[in-house]
């Protein structure tokens, strides 16, 4: 009975650690204490952060696209980086990877990066911990052998528990510093105008190929707008890979978490 009681008690007090409840309650604790309050930001974004940019003099930036692949438009995407040959990173979401394996190939094959963005695109911090690995997995599988160990959660929706569960798979979590929501602009001149005045040495550039909730909406924004930033960029900024620019500069890490309803992909 007693050996039940310890058993019972070990389980208790291992699943509030993975689950993050430990290093929430011990978070909101600590940071109380004014002298260690800013310790405590520190050591949490050292270990938990999310990557938003690198620290760097040097004028290179990561441009990445978020939502597909799609048939219609990540082509169209492909072919503004190819007109002026420029690398670029694409979040990925398994369950259209699946459906469109040819432009996955596509883009590995032009030497892009592919990374991981969930399988069908749901919030994490509300999902369990045994969904968020199979979400992971299941999309891992099928970007394989491109997949570089780099994800983007859907929404930039994060919590705790869902950044220890990151961590233990081993990747690195991606948002950006320049965050335009490029599906809400109707103009690819304003589109570009705010990209261009965001943009600095060091920055990663979101910006979506593909609308994830909103699959049928026209991506002629973003395009023009890309074409455009790249045209009048060309001899002031290189624009590499999320993989070469971490290489670059020193990653800068932030404490991101945020949770709301969010649908999945249909």
């Amino acid at each position: 009975m007693a050996s039940a009681n310890i058993v019972r008690k070990f389980k208790t007090l291992t699943g509030m650690v993975t689950n993050g409840e430990i290093l929430r309650y011990t978070y909101r604790r600590m940071k109380r204490i004014k002298p260690v309050s800013y310790s405590v930001d520190y050591i949490g974004k050292k270990t938990l952060g999310t990557i938003t940019h690198v620290i760097t003099d040097e004028p290179v930036a990561a441009l990445t696209f978020d939502g597909g692949p799609d048939p219609r438009w990540t082509p169209r995407i492909l072919e503004v980086l190819e007109k002026y040959n420029v690398p670029g990173t694409f979040f990925m979401i398994g369950k259209y990877a699946e459906q469109y394996p040819e432009i996955v190939k596509m883009v590995a094959e032009r030497n892009h990066s592919i990374a991981n963005h969930s399988w069908n695109h749901p919030g994490f911090p509300l999902i369990s911990r045994a969904e968020r690995r199979r979400q992971l997995r299941k999309c891992s599988t099928v970007l394989y052998p491109y997949e570089v160990k780099m994800f983007r959660a859907p929404y930039l929706d994060q919590s705790i528990s869902s950044r220890i569960d990151l961590l233990l798979m081993g990747y690195k979590v991606i948002a950006g510093n320049v965050k335009i929501h490029d599906e809400r602009i109707d103009n690819p001149d304003e589109l570009y105008r705010e990209i261009k005045k965001s943009i600095i040495p060091g920055s990663i550039v979101l910006l979506h190929d593909v609308v994830c909730i909103y699959r049928d909406t026209s991506r002629e924004v973003t395009v023009g707008a890309l074409d455009k930033l790249l045209e009048e960029t060309k001899n002031t900024f290189t624009y590499v890979t999320l993989p070469e620019l971490l290489k670059i500069g020193k990653p800068n890490k932030e404490n991101i978490y945020k949770t709301a309803e969010r649908p999945p992909v249909s």
